[in-house]
């Protein structure tokens, strides 16, 4: 990674309060992670949002954490999408329905 990543906007990135937001959007993402549903590659968002978030602060580089977030909001976005059309109530009886005998 240290190919295309490098310290950019060191100052922003060492401040304190930037590091503790970093930390808030990467659990964050965590949370909707448990709560997505289990949908084929619905998690790459999020894969990608920590990822970049990670390699931005190891190596200081404010373009990769500006990165992450951005990916991060589109999972957030994305999870909300998909709870609303498909609530886990509903994806239990699709997999009843599936699985029952009965057609």
């Amino acid at each position: 990674m240290r190919r295309w990543s490098f310290p950019r906007y060191v100052d922003w990135v060492q401040s304190r309060g930037t590091r503790i937001l970093t930390g808030v959007m990467i659990a964050l993402v965590g949370i909707f992670f448990a709560i997505s549903p289990p949908i084929p590659f619905s998690s790459l968002a999020a894969f990608i949002a920590i990822f970049s978030m990670g390699i931005g602060l190891l190596n200081k580089d404010g373009v990769y954490i500006v990165f992450g977030y951005v990916c991060a909001f589109v999972y957030f976005i994305l999870v909300v999408i998909l709870l609303k059309f498909l609530s886990p109530t509903q994806l239990l009886e699709s997999a009843a329905k599936l699985f029952s005998s009965e057609h």
